[in-house]
């Protein structure tokens, strides 16, 4: 009884397999290029005959709008790159300049520090600047005396703008020139 079970499934699975060779199930190819068999044994088109050009036509159209947003996202993440590290610099040129008052007199080395963190951008310029807040009645930059209500604080503030050079320039699209960044500390 077992035995006659097992005989009548492998017939099964073997008239299952010569069926399928023959391409009388599933979605195999038939001879004919550009045709399928189905399931039910019947021939349908894969695609319309006369629409061969379509796709070549979409994908012209479309690809210039896909190259133009992704130029655009490209330089996008440029300015910002730049742009942070700019405000890198700066940040880096008033923490030198805010540890000391003999730091905050050294104008150059504010300077300096700002440039070093910024390496590798072009056009590239530091400015400092040491100034006392003088209550209500404003500032005097350091070294120029004294306030006359007395002193509220000293402030470092660094300067840094770099040019800015888009890969390529988009119809439409305009980038700024340069970008800048600045940064103000209290000296301790």
């Amino acid at each position: 009884m077992k035995n006659q079970g097992v005989e009548n499934t492998s017939a099964f699975v073997q008239a299952a397999l010569s069926e399928q060779v023959k391409g009388n199930m599933g979605n195999k190819l038939s001879s004919t290029e550009g045709e399928r068999i189905s399931p039910k044994g019947k021939q349908t088109a894969l695609a319309c005959p006369r629409c061969s050009g379509q796709s070549a036509v979409e994908t012209a159209l479309i690809l210039p709008i896909c190259l133009a947003l992704m130029m655009g996202i490209i330089e996008g993440g440029r300015l910002i790159y730049t742009a942070l590290v700019l405000n890198s610099a700066a940040r880096a040129g008033v923490q030198y300049g805010a540890q000391s008052l003999a730091t905050a007199a050294d104008i150059q080395g504010m300077e300096n520090a700002a440039v070093l963190n910024a390496q590798g951008l072009p056009n590239l310029s530091a400015t400092a600047s040491c100034y006392i807040q003088c209550g209500a009645s404003g500032q005097i930059a350091c070294g120029a005396g004294t306030c006359s209500a007395g002193q509220q604080g000293v402030f470092v503030t660094v300067n840094v703008s770099a040019g800015f050079q888009p890969m390529i320039t988009l119809p439409g699209l305009s980038w700024p020139s340069s970008v800048s960044s600045q940064a103000t500390l209290r000296v301790d």
